[in-house]
């Protein structure tokens, strides 16, 4: 399948597929890649700190985010679980692929978090990934357990792809964890996975 190449780098149209695959507006996106094509032009890495900040004013319009929260629907407190993503995603792509909100539905809050070493917490404030997922997740528990809305014994935490793999550490290592899950983690890479259809 072709990838629409608006930009002469990988990173920068990945992240316009996705947008655009996860119901973003073609005039937002237009809006926030026209002051920037010309410096994509200079290079694979020349302009992705421009790049990253006219992303994240366009996300300013919607308010200040560290991380997106779903509430539960219902009178609470009711559990919640943090959620961080892998290797090549972000926390606009946890909550934009619809599982959160369909979970608080069922009276689930869900926070999606850029872990260290991926979206912002990687391009924006140059916090590197480290194995030790407990460091940064024990925030996150802080801040949910001073929600009114949340019971603050049952938070659990989940991880997709590379997440996969920190989140079952962080259960490991930060008690007040009252649950974890691994989802779609990778596995072995061989010769074999990479012919799957």
């Amino acid at each position: 399948m072709a990838l629409f190449e608006y930009f002469p780098n990988y990173v920068w149209n990945l992240s316009l597929a996705i947008a655009m695959e996860n119901g973003g507006k073609i005039g937002e996106i237009v809006d926030m890649c026209q002051p920037i094509r010309d410096a994509a032009a200079r290079g694979e890495d020349a302009g992705t700190a421009e790049f990253l900040r006219e992303w994240v004013r366009m996300a300013d319009k919607l308010g200040e985010l560290a991380a997106w929260l779903t509430r539960a629907a219902g009178a609470g407190p009711n559990p919640a679980v943090v959620f961080c993503n892998g290797l090549d995603s972000c926390k606009e792509m946890l909550w934009l692929g619809g599982f959160p909100e369909a979970l608080s539905k069922r009276g689930v809050s869900w926070l999606c978090v850029d872990q260290p070493g991926t979206g912002e917490a990687l391009r924006l404030q140059d916090l590197p990934a480290t194995h030790a997922s407990e460091r940064w997740a024990s925030p996150w528990v802080d801040w949910l357990q001073e929600q009114p809305d949340v019971a603050a014994d049952r938070i659990g935490m989940t991880g997709i792809s590379l997440g996969g793999h920190f989140a079952p550490r962080a259960v490991a290592f930060e008690p007040r964890f009252a649950s974890g899950a691994a989802r779609r983690t990778n596995g072995r890479m061989n010769p074999d996975s990479l012919n799957r259809p």
